[in-house]
């Protein structure tokens, strides 16, 4: 039988791995250095997302996949399209501002989790760890 001690510092030790995907390579950047830095989390890579960025996220196979998708329509839509299919065991959240019908249509067709822009990094930290548990 298993005492909680091993358990409590096995779960405490747990590494998430992310992908982030950002319109705007500053903000990928900033939010690498903010998780980068966050015990528990491990950046695979950051960059601007792209309709390419699917393979990158296929062959890296990250626990989590952050999509900022303010970028053409058209992209996103294929973006999560390539992504829902290619993704094994990796949860996508998608973080927005204002979300459009469109991209609400996407999350729901898509069954991505949708975070809002607006909150803090403490919140977002926490968000992240429960989506992955």
């Amino acid at each position: 039988m298993q005492t909680l001690e091993p358990i409590a510092a096995s779960l405490s030790q747990r590494t998430i791995s992310l992908v982030i995907l950002d319109s705007y390579q500053i903000m990928a950047d900033g939010l690498s250095r903010l998780l980068g830095s966050t015990p528990g989390f491990q950046v695979l890579a950051s960059e601007v997302a792209s309709v390419e960025s699917a393979t990158l996220v296929s062959r890296l196979q990250p626990a989590l996949v952050i999509v900022d998708p303010v970028v053409e329509p058209i992209i996103i839509d294929k973006l999560l399209r390539t992504l829902s299919i290619r993704l094994n065991e990796s949860h996508l959240v998608v973080l927005t501002e204002e979300p459009t019908d469109r991209l609400l249509e996407q999350i729901v067709q898509y069954e991505v989790s949708c975070l809002s822009k607006a909150v803090s990094s403490s919140e977002l930290v926490d968000y992240l760890q429960r989506a992955h548990s």
